[in-house]
């Protein structure tokens, strides 16, 4: 009798990831979503023949070889267009336009309508024009599907391949490649945690019902008023398309997602969240840059990406990509001041637990109701400061220092 493969004893050991249903030969292995709408793995148990690969490449059962940061540098990306696209200063636009030059893959999360909502995914892309899809924040869980098979596939066909994602992703890639492949490029984010699609996909669906429209596409992080949670919303309604710029922070789904209440329970305890990287690359924002360094090149409201080289490996790949950049080098402990998740897991908050048990019982728009009831100074805040423009708020500051 075969015995039975259990890939977590308890559900904050498991990362959603799906690197086990790539590894699986039999094909046993699919992501079923629990009822607050988590990916965890069902193992079949009439196909599983019990080999164990699905534990062997598990980034939680396997962590794999965690490395010291050898490098740490600010920079920004010299075209203007880009920048604003990006989230921060668009390394990893430059970076990802390096491996494409070079005739390879990237992959990386991108946001593709289905049915009649917006769902992350992962996809492959080897053209500078489509760079854009995989540009720009997604605060929501990925879905990864099979894209690892074809990374490896490419990795062994000699390709020069980058691939993108959170540290848990990056720590399954790199167990399923089995070795270190000097082709291949990883890049992780520094990671606040993930809500789950089935959260997302019911915000975009509410926002559909009240503003009856259809929505195209969604950007967590729009720059037209410079840094921070400025969403911007593409739909169409009366058969013309319209783009909408909005706080953020005035809905629940940004909100609650910000004070990390709406993140999957391996969040909490992410053994990835430390000083000591999983990736060739780590990138994120350079919060706190003025702080640290006095350079007139680099433009906070722009956006400024901190890029952490762990490896050898990472510091040549950066070297050719230098001249892109307005690049100085930092300090690690300086980015770590301002980035908490590279000291630790997002803490989990008492009120993480009412908040998914309502989404669950009453739906989407419950959280929009509780948004007002449980944190009302918050929303008016929030209010207020979408009606007074930010520069009329710098001059009052100015006058009163």
């Amino acid at each position: 009798m075969k015995d039975k493969v259990v890939l977590f004893e308890t559900e904050d050991k498991c990362s959603g990831c799906g690197v086990c249903m790539n590894a699986c030969p039999k094909g046993a292995i699919s992501l079923k979503e629990d009822e607050r709408g988590f990916v965890f793995p069902q193992i079949d148990s009439d196909i599983c023949i019990g080999c164990g690969a699905c534990k062997k490449v598990c980034g939680y059962n396997n962590i794999p070889e965690l490395n010291s940061v050898k490098k740490s540098y600010a920079v920004s990306n010299k075209n203007t267009d880009s920048i604003r696209k990006s989230a921060s200063g668009g390394a990893f636009y430059i970076l990802a336009k390096k491996i494409i030059e070079q005739g390879g893959y990237v992959y990386g999360a991108s946001m593709e309508k289905e049915d009649d909502a917006l769902t992350a995914k992962h996809i492959e892309i080897s053209s500078v024009n489509q760079l854009n899809k995989l540009q720009g924040s997604k605060y929501v869980q990925s879905d990864v599907g099979y894209i690892y098979k074809e990374v490896k596939k490419r990795a062994i066909n000699g390709d020069s391949v980058l691939f993108s994602g959170t540290p848990c992703q990056v720590a399954g890639l790199k167990n399923y490649l089995g070795k270190e492949y000097s082709n291949v490029i990883l890049v992780e984010i520094i990671c606040h945690g993930v809500p789950n699609s089935r959260l997302f996909k019911d915000f975009i669906r509410y926002n559909q019902r009240k503003n009856n429209c259809v929505i195209g596409n969604f950007f967590f992080r729009d720059k037209t008023h410079g840094q921070g949670y400025t969403t911007k919303t593409v739909f169409t309604k009366n058969n013309k398309q319209q783009v909408k710029i909005g706080k953020g922070e005035l809905t629940a789904y940004i909100r609650f997602f910000s004070k990390s209440l709406i993140l999957r329970d391996s969040c909490y305890s992410c053994p990835f969240a430390q000083g000591s990287r999983v990736a060739d690359f780590t990138i994120g924002d350079y919060w706190g840059f003025a702080k640290e360094h006095n350079d007139q090149n680099m433009n906070e409201k722009n956006g400024i990406s901190c890029v952490l080289c762990n490896n050898e490996k990472a510091i040549d790949f950066l070297d050719e990509c230098k001249n892109d950049f307005n690049i100085i080098e930092s300090e690690y402990s300086k980015i770590a001041k301002h980035n908490k998740q590279l000291n630790g897991p997002t803490e989990k908050s008492s009120d993480r637990d009412m908040v998914l048990e309502t989404y669950v019982k009453s739906g989407y728009s419950s959280l929009e109701k509780l948004y007002w009831r449980k944190y009302p100074k918050d929303k008016v805040k929030y209010i207020i400061s979408a009606i007074i423009p930010a520069d009329f708020k710098r001059n009052v500051r100015r006058i009163f220092r």
